[in-house]
């Protein structure tokens, strides 16, 4: 993130996500988690819902409690993703 960049420039040049450090095991998962959290700023901050929550805090399910179960917490992470490109659509259509 660049704190110099304005909320206005948000999705364009406020975050940038540099590759050549991300292990190449995880780029969709980090790419998907980042995306999320970006998407998220810019509905709180740029279409000033800024009470809006991403719960997925229901559907994590038993990864919360063993940490084992990657694929379900791949699941998880897909799940925040498409729900907040929903919300994201919801607002700009």
């Amino acid at each position: 993130m660049d704190p110099n960049v304005p909320d206005s420039r948000l999705w364009t040049d406020k975050y940038h996500i540099n590759y050549s450090i991300i292990p190449s095991f995880l780029t969709n998962e980090i790419t998907k988690i980042l995306q999320t959290g970006k998407a998220v700023n810019f509905i709180r901050r740029c279409c000033k819902e800024e009470d809006w929550i991403l719960d997925q805090s229901l559907n994590l399910g038993d990864w919360a409690n063993n940490k084992s179960d990657f694929d379900e917490l791949k699941n998880w992470v897909n799940q925040a993703y498409l729900n907040t490109n929903k919300k994201v659509t919801e607002i700009m259509f």
